[in-house]
């Protein structure tokens, strides 16, 4: 049978609170908040199956060096809930089971003898017998009599086993699969140094305060020792561990910083200190305690990751770079997969601790000043796991939210980089044709529509952090280019969809199955990405028709049958078994891409079908994991799933980063404040609020009377309340036209993207090499071509087709791939009707383009339409020649143009024409309207001449001019 929500508290109540006084301190009321965090929730998992995929880390927050139990060395599942048996206590760094491990180290306490082999030396143990906490794990060895208790600093910590009495007393070292490095023990001193070379060098040094008697390091196991005490009577040994990845003096640096003198219980104290405070960062009220355990176990979960990797040295931070061993100054930080992440786990750091934050995010650039990219997926070093640069929408919503300590000038280059640059290895797919052609093409790109769905989100959060940067003309390009989701969308299937180089979909309509699996999306089908345009969540709705289709489009998701086809998979994986196991149709709360998909029925004008759907959601999913080591359905990636739930459960959720605001939901409790970072508490009443009363009847922000179904981030930071008045039925709260969150689109008008009006027409230049290197290749859409021309001045000029012209708003010039000095340096573009008379439109001067294969956007300040355009390049950058891949004359569009009385106008054709007013030259179709799938601009209407800037009624004849049946349409007058 498939997962129902009661299984994930399958046990007698009776049980259940014998098990949490086992985990817990007893009573009605916990000790303190670190009480409430259950590690072992979330491992109960493995490859065909997940409730979490998570370890029990004993760790500080966003800790150096994890120590777990493991009752698999050689899985990635290192801990799983069902096993009977420990093998081992891993000094660990593991981001993920599908990652592993790496800088990883294992010990062991035995007695009468030392196995090597992890299956020989493993022990038995109880859940009745495991006490596990962020600060404090401790679980009796069965099979050995031993008790062995762990607690944490940053890069240290402290081991205390108390074995029974007699002798052959052993402590173990090993690493897994034979791992190289070297390891030696001072016996007089009673420690052990030495390292490992596990993907990155782990060092390490560990004193013993207790005699050794006896040791060896056995030859031809990697890296691996035991130690033997000898003891008449029950005997406890406390080990203290340092860790380091600069040196076995660094590791022995940071043990004597961190740990010196201190005994177990002062350390332990200090860890259960640091961890109290930080969850009181949020208190919460009218709580029951399964639900106080959820959201701080949560809590414990967001706060894992990312991993510190930089450490103290003589006082300043420095770290060995991940991907060799060179030690360099500043912060670096690691086990992230921002995919996983950018949507909740960064928004939450964003919020509550915004200095940290900054930190973090300087670790990561850290990686891009050394090795060239933002890793992808970092452990330590980028592993390409999953799709996107979802970094880019980390860096922008971080800065516009208003968090600083990182360096936001070489943030807005990694972006750039990502987005308008093509490499072998980093940042996009499919990059030599996709910005070109406005989508990443099927036939060449694997799981194409997903990764263009995620570049557009990444496009939106650089036009943000291009505006607030004053880069005017890269807003305005990344603005447009984050509506190119729209020309993936298929209205016949009303999906998104794989589109081939040539414009064709992948599959013919008929054969189109909405729940097939992989081919062009990742780990779900088209149902899961159904909402993925969380940047212009109206223009979303446009495409389905409007806010009320949105809202149906949405409803069908969960409503659908929990069927599936493995499509390109070629069998079933997890995420498929958890789907349908969570009882929601085709809606996969186990996977990331559909996290916001809840909150975008705000945008939808109906935000209690939200409230509904997200408290179904936190009831459904989200358990304690007490007694069964479940708690989540589908992976906790990196504390991504867990912020989903602490947001949802205070109330709000950001549902498009890099725009500073949060959907409203459905709070789970009574009362939340949340102590900010600047000494301002804001606070969320619920009155009413329970499991009945969960949609909001009427709202109020600090005393007024708030009718909006978002929060600004601006109104959070400067503290104050928040109060939801709860009932038990849906309202029409927050349902008015004016009440939903931001989009780029306006109301009613279709997303159309950027469009290139270089297509179809006729080049012609000033030279070129043959036709391996032609003029016509600066216009074919492939950065993998180019022009090059000797003998400069050079100049190139292109006619657009047919007879009508169009307004360039924004030009694209893409280096080649020979060396800087064939890039353009100086340059002018001019537009002309006839060939003969020039109208210069713009100019630059001194300009180099950074990479080989980039793309530079610039905007034209005074658009004009024009049948010709022509660029005169006066100057290289100190070449012979010069070369270019690829050139773009961008259309002027309504998001570009800069006249403010652009409202669309709805046009019903009941005769042959209609009477339209013109505002500012042209009117245009939006993509996606009948069977239009470009904006068409006409300048000649009924024969006369239409101007720039003419504000005269004139007749449009749609039939004719546009060759469109009766029907009702959008025009859009620019």
């Amino acid at each position: 049978m498939g997962f129902r929500p009661r299984e994930l508290f399958p046990w007698p109540k009776a049980f259940c609170l014998a098990m949490v006084s086992c985990l817990v301190p007893a009573g009605p009321c916990r000790a303190a908040l670190v009480d409430y965090v259950n590690p072992l929730r979330g491992t109960n998992a493995g490859g065909a199956y997940s409730y979490g995929a998570t370890v029990p880390a004993v760790s500080m927050p966003f800790g150096f060096t994890f120590y777990t139990p493991m009752t698999d060395i050689a899985s990635g599942w290192k801990y799983s809930y069902q096993a009977a048996s420990i093998q081992g206590f891993g000094v660990s760094h593991v981001a993920s089971p599908w990652i592993g491990d790496w800088g990883a180290m294992q010990i062991m306490a035995t007695k009468g003898g030392a196995s090597l082999a992890p299956a020989d030396r493993a022990s038995k143990f109880s859940h009745d017998e495991e006490r596990s906490g962020p600060d404090y794990y401790r679980v009796n060895l069965q099979t050995y009599g031993v008790t062995v208790e762990i607690t944490p600093t940053m890069h240290a910590s402290v081991w205390r086993f108390a074995f029974p009495a007699g002798a052959d007393n052993h402590i173990l070292f090993d690493t897994p699969n034979d791992k190289s490095g070297s390891i030696a023990v001072d016996k007089a001193s009673g420690s052990v140094s030495g390292y490992v070379d596990d993907t990155k060098r782990l060092y390490v040094y560990a004193k013993v305060d207790r005699p050794i008697t006896a040791f060896d390091i056995p030859a031809g196991q990697g890296v691996c020792a035991w130690m033997r005490f000898a003891s008449a009577g029950a005997d406890t040994v406390t080990m203290r561990l340092g860790t380091s990845f600069i040196s076995v003096e660094q590791a022995k640096a940071n043990l004597e910083r961190e740990v010196g003198s201190k005994s177990f219980d002062d350390v332990r104290a200090e860890a259960s200190g640091t961890w109290n405070k930080l969850l009181g960062s949020i208190e919460i009220e009218g709580a029951t305690e399964d639900q106080k355990m959820v959201f701080y176990s949560c809590f414990y979960r967001a706060c894992l990751y990312p991993n510190a990797m930089w450490e103290n040295v003589n006082g300043n931070p420095r770290y060995s770079r991940p991907t060799n061993a060179e030690v360099r100054d500043g912060y670096m930080y690691v086990n992230n997969g921002f995919w996983d992440t950018y949507r909740t786990a960064w928004p939450f750091y964003t919020l509550l601790m915004p200095k940290q934050t900054g930190r973090m995010l300087q670790g990561f650039l850290n990686h891009y000043r050394d090795d060239g990219m933002v890793p992808q997926w970092s452990a330590p070093w980028d592993h390409r796991a999953m799709l996107g640069t979802s970094s880019d929408a980390v860096f922008a919503d971080a800065f516009v939210k208003g968090v600083r300590g990182f360096d936001s000038a070489l943030a807005y280059e990694a972006m750039l980089k990502n987005a308008m640059g093509s490499f072998d290895f980093g940042g996009r797919n499919g990059n030599k044709r996709a910005p070109f052609l406005g989508y990443v093409p099927n036939d060449l790109v694997g799981a194409a529509a997903a990764w263009h769905l995620e570049d557009c989100i990444a496009d939106f959060g650089i036009s943000q952090m291009a505006g607030a940067l004053g880069k005017e003309g890269d807003r305005e390009y990344f603005l447009n280019r984050s509506l190119n989701y729209a020309k993936i969308f298929s209205p016949e299937v009303g999906f998104f969809r794989g589109r081939n180089l040539d414009g064709t979909w992948r599959t013919s309509d008929a054969d189109f199955h909405p729940n097939e699996w992989g081919h062009e999306f990742v780990e779900g089908g088209p149902w899961q990405y159904r909402a993925l345009a969380i940047q212009d969540g109206q223009g979303l709705a446009n495409l389905f028709g409007g806010r009320a289709n949105l809202g149906k489009r949405i409803d069908e998701v969960f409503e659908a049958p929990p069927e599936w086809l493995v499509g390109s998979y070629g069998g079933v994986i997890h995420e498929m078994r958890e789907t349908f196991d969570s009882r929601t149709g085709q809606y996969g709360h186990t996977n990331e891409q559909t996290f916001s998909m809840i909150y975008m029925y705000n945008y939808a004008g109906m935000p209690w079908k939200t409230q509904q759907r997200a408290r179904d959601v936190m009831d459904r999913i989200y358990a304690t994991g007490i007694g069964d080591g479940k708690g989540y359905l589908g992976d906790e990636d990196n504390g991504a799933m867990s912020t989903w739930y602490l947001f949802s459960a205070l109330g709000f959720f950001p549902a498009c980063p890099a725009r500073p605001e949060y959907a409203i939901g459905s709070p789970l409790f009574t009362k939340a404040v949340i102590h900010l970072e600047n000494g301002k508490d804001f606070t969320i009443n619920a009155p009413g609020n329970g499991a009945a009363n969960r949609y909001v009847q009427s709202a109020t922000l600090n005393g007024a009377s708030y009718p909006k179904n978002f929060l600004r981030h601006a109104d959070i930071i400067a503290g104050g309340t928040l109060t939801l008045n709860m009932g038990g039925t849906p309202s029409t709260w927050g349902g008015g036209a004016d009440d939903v969150p931001g989009s780029v689109s306006p109301v009613n008008s279709v997303p159309v993207g950027l469009q290139d009006l270089a297509r179809g027409g006729t080049v012609t230049a000033s030279g070129e090499n043959g036709a391996v290197e032609s003029a016509a290749m600066a216009f074919d859409d492939n950065s993998a071509t180019k022009w090059r021309s000797t003998n400069g001045p050079w100049w190139i000029q292109y006619r657009l087709p047919g007879t009508a012209g169009g307004a360039v708003g924004l030009y694209t010039l893409t280096s080649g791939n020979d060396a800087a000095q064939s890039d353009p340096k100086e340059w002018t573009l001019r537009g002309s009707d006839d060939g003969a008379a020039w109208t210069v439109l713009d100019g630059r001067s001194n300009e180099t383009f950074r990479l080989r294969n980039y793309t530079r956007a610039f905007k034209v300040e005074n658009p004009r339409a024009f049948k010709q355009y022509r660029f005169d390049f006066k100057a290289v950058n100190g070449g012979a020649y010069l070369h270019l891949d690829e050139i773009e004359l961008i259309q002027q569009n309504g998001l570009m143009g800069t006249v403010s009385n652009r409202q669309p106008v709805q046009a019903e054709i009941k005769r042959p024409s209609v009477t339209v007013r013109l505002v500012h030259g042209r009117f245009a179709i939006p993509a996606g309207m009948r069977q239009r799938t470009s904006f068409v601009t006409v300048y000649s209407l009924h024969g006369k001449k239409v101007h720039a800037g003419s504000h005269r009624d004139r007749v449009l004849d749609l039939q004719r001019d546009f060759h469109l049946p009766p029907g009702t349409y959008l025009v859009r007058i620019e």
